[in-house]
């Protein structure tokens, strides 16, 4: 089985991860009925994308770790997340407001100058991308020194860093960042990844629907654990969320990976994990362009919404994404192997 076939139900889980993101960011601009037993989940719920995010690049991270040595693993993902990022945050840099601290943690990610609230990046979504980013470098170090070890290294060394923090009752949120609780939900992906092999294919629905069904109802119980300035400034409450949203994320993510050989995924499923990374990085231009319209309706506003969204994502992956890794890279690049792994 190819490279390609053996990764197309992450990608397909990558996509929807992206939609549900987009979900709870339409409730920004788009008025959604305070009266649905729904509200709660598109409100601040859908978040949990962001968590799916995780557990997914962690099994996509183990895997792309166990290929590489520590500078070719390190580039690789490097070419392949900052560039549409730096692209992306242009605009919205220039659009402002921008404070120096602003223009830190757009630019070096790690919150060194921010005590007791956590300032976001020029682009919204710069927090995710900067937790990536150390968990790359973490697992780049452990490349290093690991000895043919190198899952368990990072594992014992992101568990040491996550659960040091509780020693620490001061207002800096370095600490915090750098032993962020989230990197919980990325070592459930690199457990996943080597645990692979016992996720057989009977359990993967059973898995599938476990997730699902835990997921629904935390992200309704708990559905302000979504706001992102709650989560970098406090550990408890990061803490609380990468367990009470992680650990269904990683039962769906297991599931798919067990029900491996089950599905043929149908090809826009599949075209749609491809663009999802830019899908998800051009939402505040999305947002920008529909705010303060008027819509008649929710299922319309979610429809120009969405097909706003995915315009934008269609040609920022064909004329930033993919050309900007393949420039940075070299020209060695091979769209159905680097884009399906997000190596």
């Amino acid at each position: 089985m190819t490279l390609q076939s053996r990764l197309e139900g992450i990608q397909v889980l990558r996509g929807g991860a992206a939609l549900l993101v987009l979900l709870v960011h339409a409730g920004i601009v788009l008025t959604f009925p305070m009266d649905s037993p729904y509200y709660g989940f598109f409100k601040e719920g859908a978040a949990v994308g962001v968590d799916l995010f995780f557990v997914i690049s962690g099994f996509v991270v183990a895997m792309a770790a166990q290929r590489s040595e520590a500078k070719s693993f390190l580039l690789n993902r490097l070419t392949r997340v900052l560039p549409l990022y730096v692209v992306l945050s242009l605009p919205l840099v220039a659009i402002g407001p921008m404070t120096a601290i602003r223009w830190w943690n757009t630019l070096a990610f790690v919150p060194a100058f921010d005590v007791g609230r956590y300032t976001n990046p020029a682009h919204q979504f710069g927090w995710t991308i900067g937790l990536e980013l150390w968990f790359y470098v973490v697992m780049a170090a452990a490349l290093l020194v690991s000895g043919g070890h190198v899952l368990k290294v990072f594992c014992i060394a992101m568990l040491v860093m996550v659960f040091s923090r509780v020693f620490y009752t001061g207002d800096w949120l370095l600490p915090i960042y750098l032993g962020h609780p989230m990197a919980l939900e990325f070592l459930a992906g690199v457990w996943i990844y080597s645990s692979r092999r016992y996720l057989r294919q009977w359990i993967g629905l059973p898995l599938l629907l476990a997730g699902c069904w835990l997921g629904w109802d935390q992200t309704n119980d708990r559905a302000f654990l979504g706001a992102h300035m709650v989560i970098l400034a406090h550990y408890d409450a990061a803490m609380m969320r990468a367990l009470a949203w992680g650990i269904p994320c990683a039962l769906i993510v297991a599931g798919f990976v067990a029900c491996n050989g089950l599905v043929r995924w149908p090809r826009p499923l599949r075209w749609f994990g491809d663009i999802s990374y830019s899908f998800y990085m051009v939402q505040p231009f999305s947002l920008l362009a529909l705010k303060g319209l008027d819509f008649p309706s929710w299922p319309v506003a979610w429809a120009v919404f969405f097909a706003v969204n995915l315009s934008l994502a269609v040609a920022s992956h064909r004329y930033l994404e993919v050309p900007l890794t393949r420039w940075l890279r070299g020209g060695a690049w091979r769209p159905d192997v680097a884009v399906a792994t997000s190596n």
